[in-house]
């Protein structure tokens, strides 16, 4: 191998590297699979691009987002992106993202957040006398902590103490 050609292979795995993501785009925005005969991106990915390991999370995102463009439930884009390295959960977390209306070429900044639903907060209403409301507040105070986290670690307290009062009369 000549020093040029050494040069040119190095030149153009740059140059792959560097624009594998604008590539990828411009086939999908300018249909690039129409001509060559092809119905569908899906159609292109799988007689071109089969077992390819994608590099990035970004290029993930596009092909992924273009496979569920062509009407692909999520579970049918990862069975035709096998050996690209995708995941089927990483395929959920891309259609959740596109569902929401995320770009992809922000799908992979924007993290998945799950949250679960708030429980519902109980009270427990105790009636104090105001000379008891200043004492206790005033000795929280002098502690250095908050009067309503005390009131309730002492509420626990006291139930635990009654609970093995009546478990050991039992």
């Amino acid at each position: 191998m000549t020093e040029s050609e050494a040069l040119k292979l190095w030149e153009d795995l740059r140059a792959g590297f560097v624009n594998q993501e604008r590539l990828l785009v411009q086939i999908i925005n300018e249909r690039a699979w129409e001509p060559l005969g092809y119905a569908s991106f899906v159609e292109a990915w799988n007689d071109r691009m089969q077992g390819v390991r994608l590099a990035t999370a970004a290029l993930k995102a596009h092909v992924v987002y273009a496979l569920l463009d062509d009407g692909m439930e999520p579970s049918e884009a990862y069975q035709h992106l096998a050996g690209s390295g995708i995941g089927p959960r990483v395929v959920e977390s891309l259609a959740e993202k596109k569902a929401l209306g995320i770009p992809p070429g922000r799908a992979s900044v924007v993290r998945s957040h799950y949250r679960s639903k708030p429980t519902e907060r109980r009270f427990i209403h105790v009636e104090l006398s105001p000379s008891e409301i200043a004492h206790f507040n005033a000795l929280a105070e002098q502690s250095g902590r908050d009067m309503a986290d005390e009131a309730a670690k002492a509420v626990r307290a006291h139930f635990r103490s009654l609970e093995r009062r009546v478990t050991s009369a039992a």
